[in-house]
Formats: C-alpha cells, sequence, structure tokens
C-alpha cells in the first residue's frame, strides 16, 4: 500500500497508515469477525492496542518535537540574517 501511495505521489507512510486501518481490528471486525478472531485472537488484543497506543504516543511526541525543532531552526536563521 505504501508503494502505491509513493506512485501516486505521496507519502509512503500515509499508505501504510490506511492500510492499517483497513486491516486493523475495527474494520476488519466490522466486515469479516470471523478473520479478525483468526489474526488477532481475544487474548492478543489487549496487548496490542496498549502497544498501538504506545507507539502512537511516541510518533506524536517525535512530530510535535520535530515541528518545535524546526520552527526555532527557522527563527534562529532570520534573526542570523536581519541582525547583519
Amino acid at each position: 500500500m505504501g508503494w502505491l501511495f509513493g506512485k501516486m505521489r505521496q507519502p509512503r507512510v500515509v499508505g501504510e497508515i490506511v492500510a492499517g486501518v483497513l486491516l486493523g481490528p475495527s474494520l476488519l471486525g466490522w466486515i469479516a469477525p470471523s478473520a479478525l478472531a483468526f489474526l488477532f485472537p481475544a487474548q492478543w488484543l489487549g496487548p496490542l492496542y496498549s502497544a498501538l497506543n504506545e507507539n502512537l504516543d511516541k510518533c506524536a511526541s517525535y512530530a510535535a518535537l520535530w515541528k518545535a525543532t524546526n520552527s526555532v531552526l527557522v527563527a534562529a536563521k532570520r534573526c542570523a540574517f536581519s541582525s547583519r
């Protein structure tokens, strides 16, 4: 799915996220509950959700940190060039 999104000039990670939503427990459980039960046994769902939430938190924190760092670098460059 990432390859397909890359061919459409979109970030590959967006395709991977879409694939995760399509293959994830919510949509798959709605369309094919027996396939969901086969792929994700009930005893795995708790740890799976915990790991997913932890990784989502890390990803959001990293994105916020990158945005803040990038903003500081842009401001520093502007100050450096305007003080000449």
